[in-house]
């Protein structure tokens, strides 16, 4: 890690790429090969990302894996269930698409970037702790399949309208 790295070809028989991989580089766009499973913490932490396809053959996108980078569009496959700590913590993101196959939100996962529309697939069961927090959200709304919904998740947006598809209607603040 931090070499200095601008790019790098992974080839296709890599399956894992390991903690802290490429972190503290300046890689601006990584091609990741649909050989890989597992994406494990702080992989990419602290690069240059703009724009990153994940394999859907990624099932885990562990702590801090892409955190800390430039990172305008990301397209997270439907084969990952929970999306870890911080993973796109930091980044520029505007919007995302967040997979129906994703159950686990965890703390801080989208935290501090520019997310202005998002959409909660009703797969999710948790959104945990500032999952969202900091970003440019004016309105969100939560499925009835989310039955936790953590400290400050949307803390630092500009919600006017939270609408809950359970029993509970629409919330204009």
């Amino acid at each position: 890690a931090g070499n200095g790295l601008t790019s790098v070809t992974i080839p296709d028989s890599v399956t894992t790429i390991g903690v802290y991989a490429f972190g503290e580089n300046a890689l601006t766009s990584v091609t990741i090969p649909d050989s890989v499973t597992t994406i494990e913490n702080f992989a990419f932490v602290v690069n240059a990302l703009e724009s990153m396809t994940i394999p859907d053959s990624v099932t885990s996108i562990e702590v801090y894996a892409f955190a800390y980078n430039a990172l305008t569009s990301v397209t997270i496959p439907d084969s990952v269930t929970t999306i870890r700590f911080g993973a796109f913590a930091f980044n520029a993101l505007t919007n995302v698409t967040i997979p129906d196959s994703v159950t686990i939100i965890e703390e801080g996962a989208f935290a501090n970037n520019g997310l202005q529309s998002l959409t909660i697939p009703d797969s999710v069961t948790s959104i945990d702790g500032y999952a969202f927090t900091d970003n440019a959200l004016t309105s969100v709304t939560i499925p009835d399949s989310v039955t936790t919904i953590g400290e400050g998740a949307f803390a630092g947006n500009a919600l006017t309208s939270v609408a809950f598809e359970g029993d509970f209607g629409t919330f204009n603040l």
